[in-house]
């Protein structure tokens, strides 16, 4: 969405690529969802779990107006490419963490994908029946946590360019 509006968005996928990649292959061998997905991005892997992944992860976030992340929470603390060490290089970056049940409380550890959260807030009963439960045919709770991810961005960035300071923002799922 960023990236349709003009932002340079550099997506930072692992070394054998994002999965969505290899779903089909109807877009010069990649998948349709991939290229839709990713359009207007650039992307490269690195290794985050290197000093030299970490290192280039880290001169990329120098150049950076804007970072997110959407590991489980704790792994960037982890991987020592939290919001405190791109601040060491990026005073006024924008940071930003998508999950699925939020960076505190009681189900932050917990895996989630789209299908998941669906079940959770009940989208799944909703829409099927007591035989064959119907996921809704969009990732629907996916889109929405990137379109508000989106929309943290644009408000932090006002602030910026009113403050010139940066800050930390967290969607879930």
């Amino acid at each position: 969405m960023l990236a349709d509006m003009g932002a340079e968005v550099v997506k930072v996928e692992p070394l054998e690529g994002d999965v969505s990649r290899h779903w089909d292959s109807v877009c010069k061998g990649l998948s349709a969802a991939h290229v839709f997905l990713n359009r207007n991005k650039k992307s490269l892997t690195l290794n985050l779990k290197s000093d030299e992944g970490r290192e280039i992860f880290l001169k990329l976030a120098a150049e950076a107006d804007v970072v997110i992340e959407n590991f489980k929470p704790g792994a960037m603390s982890r991987l020592g490419i939290d919001y405190e060490a791109v601040r060491r290089v990026k005073p006024d970056i924008i940071y930003g963490h998508i999950s699925g049940f939020g960076q505190d409380g009681p189900y932050r550890d917990e895996k989630a994908y789209d299908m998941i959260i669906q079940g959770e807030v009940g989208y799944i009963l909703m829409t099927g029946t007591d035989e064959a439960p119907a996921k809704i045919p969009v990732s629907i709770c996916d889109e929405a946590a990137g379109f508000y991810a989106a929309l943290g961005i644009l408000g932090l960035l006002n602030c910026h360019h009113q403050s010139g300071e940066g800050g930390e923002f967290e969607v879930s799922m």
